[in-house]
């Protein structure tokens, strides 16, 4: 049954997803590239109502999309899969045109090393919000290039 109120729990990047087959077990296909999975705690998992959930942090006093959920291991499979939502901030900007997105606080200590290196911001000028990759190579990856129609 479906819970008629917000469930949450705490979890933890994984370094590897394993293999995954589309209801979560090990089938041994290989994960998608633009995808991790998480640690959780026993007895909880995503499940297939929880696909599209979004899996978020908090950093700096401003709540960030990771990813949404894929495929769970329903508290009995594998390791939750999510699609991670960083490859994807472009595409979202565009379609959200008019929306309004939240900038990410500046870190005073990242401002004070800022100052005594002086080098170039990196990251991409047409994604709004701040343009640093981010430093888990989990969630830093580019999404597999696609074939247009």
């Amino acid at each position: 049954s479906i819970p008629e109120e917000l469930l949450s729990v705490e979890v933890t990047l994984s370094e590897s997803c394993g293999t995954r087959g589309d209801g979560g077990n090990d089938t041994g296909v290989p994960a998608p590239p633009d995808t991790f999975c998480v640690t959780v705690p026993e007895g909880t998992s995503a499940c297939q109502p929880d696909g599209g959930s979004p899996l978020a942090c908090l950093e700096r006093g401003v709540w960030f999309l990771l990813g949404t959920a894929s495929v769970g291991g329903c508290a009995g499979g594998g390791p939750p899969l999510f699609t991670a939502a960083p490859p994807y901030e472009r595409w979202v900007a565009g379609v959200t045109r008019d929306a309004y997105f939240a900038e990410t606080p500046p870190d005073p200590r990242e401002e004070e090393e800022e100052e005594e290196e002086e080098e170039d911001p990196t990251g991409d000028p047409d994604v709004r919000g701040d343009p640093r990759p981010s430093e888990n190579a989990l969630i830093r990856r580019d999404p597999a290039p696609t074939e247009d129609p």
